[in-house]
């Protein structure tokens, strides 16, 4: 049983968006720029996205691994000091924001979500990894993500390490 995020195999997790990633497989496997419009106050916009979610899929593993790795010589240091809290915190909400986009299922899915070149930035967004504890909240987070909240290291209710 795992005690903490790092403990985890994503690749033996079940990938929420699995029907997406095997459509993708067959029909654009090396990705795709695709258009997306929507409204602002200077009117229609265009915007296009890199909608490749078989990349985008890799470096969900690739950057949970290196975060993983990272998290146990952080852990093996047995050295708690400001910077070893910062960096484990970072590193915790990375791999919970990698689980949670791990994790969205595909009727939740959009195809901007998959573009690969964003999504390092989103990785750091700490709302999702405390927004889940609350109560009025949780209720807009995929059900899958609730098992893996006891994993995280920190909460708002107090650290725990």
């Amino acid at each position: 049983m795992a005690k903490y995020l790092w403990d985890l195999d994503l690749e033996n997790i079940p990938l929420g968006w699995e029907e997406t990633f095997r459509d993708a497989l067959r029909i654009c496997p090396d990705g795709e720029i695709t258009p997306i419009s929507y409204s602002s106050y200077h009117g229609e916009k265009l915007e296009r996205y890199l909608y490749h979610p078989v990349k985008f899929r890799d470096r969900l593993i690739e950057l949970f691994n290196a975060d993983k790795a990272k998290a146990v010589n952080l852990m093996e240091s047995n050295t708690i000091s400001d910077s070893f809290l910062n960096q484990l915190f970072k590193i915790d909400v990375r791999l919970f924001n990698i689980l949670d986009a791990w994790l969205t299922p595909d009727d939740e899915i959009e195809g901007e979500m998959l573009d690969p070149r964003e999504m390092e930035q989103k990785l750091l967004d700490y709302r999702v990894y405390f927004q889940c504890e609350d109560e009025e909240l949780v209720e807009i987070y995929n059900e899958k993500i609730r098992e893996y909240i006891p994993l995280r290291i920190f909460s708002l209710s107090g650290r725990r390490l």
